[in-house]
């Protein structure tokens, strides 16, 4: 049974009692003191790094001028001695971590969360398909949800919210459908023997973890984009439009548009039915073939005899227009990569009313505890969380191939 959160939040403890037993010489008590820490965070819903960064109050602690303005991980990862970067200058070595865990076993339940702030203070990882561009809302859950789903008015006059004196104000509907959202369980890892954890400092397993976190957000990002392509389960799939019906009407589509290619007074006109349909498009989602499509569609062309480093020079050193950030009615739109999406098409999505991300917590303590049971030492990241869609009118689909 799942405990309120406000009561770790009203009970906040000291390092030193929230993390009472991890560091006995007792090997049995050790573990025993892991598991509780993993099984207190579990039954809260929470991660291990939340529920430190909740419970833990450094104010409270006898030495907590130590501490200074630290938050409660990370005066977990100075009470256990667990460095998450060198410091030559103040003799702090990454390998006193390497020798913690390998010392006090119920300290191994901190791993993951280590290894992640190694990872943030080496590598600032430069993420080029990543799910949270595509998200109008992100939020944890601690169980099963239904979809939900909104029905429009009948009203005539729905385009107007404009209401009179003593007027019926328009209402939509929101219901819950009898389906859950469907759940993925993203995430990889690696396994390490002991011997090489003995041997080898902490911060090595960093490429290792950077690869992991590439490939989650990469199976998030295929995840999500299958919602806003297909639908949700109860929600349709997104509807398509063919370029040529987008085109102005005041002149005729050329025939040199090779299927597959954007065109420019094509992809404008969408813009602006989109937004005359309340949908603006603030985002469009595309693969990279289309990406490079993109940014070519503004960049500068050359006329006359002129050599490219004579263009440059005269433009001031670099060329004005700039991809992928298209500046155009109704506002700026940013190009989203993700190599789910069909070549040839784009999706345009209105960002804050489409699509939402659930996440499930607390998805990660089963490694934990396995890390304190036995003796293999492994670096996994898994996250289970799904996508629902909030507005289904707020994508659709045009299609540069027809």
């Amino acid at each position: 049974m799942k405990r309120n959160i406000l009561e770790l939040a009203n009970n906040r403890r000291s390092p030193e009692d929230m993390l009472a037993g991890l560091k006995d010489k007792d090997t049995i008590r050790s573990r025993e003191a892991g598991l509780k820490l993993c099984k207190d965070a579990s039954e809260f819903g929470l991660t291990i790094p939340d529920y430190l960064n909740l419970g833990i109050d450094v104010s409270k602690s006898p030495a907590a001028a130590r501490y200074g303005e630290l938050n409660g991980l990370e005066a977990a990862f100075a009470y256990l001695d667990l460095p998450v970067r060198e410091d030559l200058a103040s003799g702090v070595l990454l390998n006193a971590s390497a020798n913690t865990f390998n010392t006090y076993d119920g300290t191994r339940a901190l791993f993951p969360a280590t290894v992640d702030a190694i990872l943030r203070w080496k590598n600032k990882i430069n993420m080029i398909e990543y799910v949270a561009p595509m998200l109008g809302n992100s939020r944890s859950i601690a169980g099963p949800e239904m979809i939900t789903t909104w029905v429009e008015d009948d009203t005539t006059a729905r385009q107007s919210y404009t209401i009179a004196e003593g007027g019926k104000i328009p209402t939509r509907d929101v219901v819950t459908s009898e389906q859950t959202v469907k759940i993925y369980k993203h995430g990889s890892g690696y396994k390490f023997t002991a011997e090489f954890l003995r041997r080898a400092a902490l911060d090595v397993i960093t490429p290792f973890a950077a690869r992991v976190q590439r490939q989650l957000e990469l199976s998030k990002v295929m995840a999500a984009t299958g919602v806003l392509i297909n639908g949700d389960g109860v929600n349709p799939a997104a509807t398509v439009v063919t370029s040529t019906s987008c085109f102005v009407p005041s002149q005729a589509f050329p025939t040199y548009v090779a299927n597959g290619t954007i065109n420019y007074n094509a992809l404008l006109g969408w813009f602006v039915q989109r937004a005359q349909a309340q949908y603006p498009v603030d985002v469009v989602v595309g693969n990279y073939a289309m990406l490079c499509q993109w940014m070519l569609l503004f960049t500068p062309m050359l006329n006359g005899n002129r050599s490219l480093p004579d263009a440059i020079s005269e433009a001031g050193g670099a060329p004005k227009l700039l991809a992928p950030d298209l500046p155009v009615f109704p506002g700026n739109v940013k190009f989203v990569i993700s190599s789910s999406v069909p070549n040839g098409q784009l999706i345009g999505v209105t960002l804050a009313e489409t699509l939402e991300e659930l996440k499930e917590s607390g998805s990660e303590i089963a490694q934990a505890e396995q890390l304190i049971s036995t003796q293999e030492w492994q670096y996994q990241r898994t996250e289970s969380s799904g996508y629902k869609l909030i507005f289904p009118l707020g994508r659709q689909i045009i299609n540069f191939n027809a």
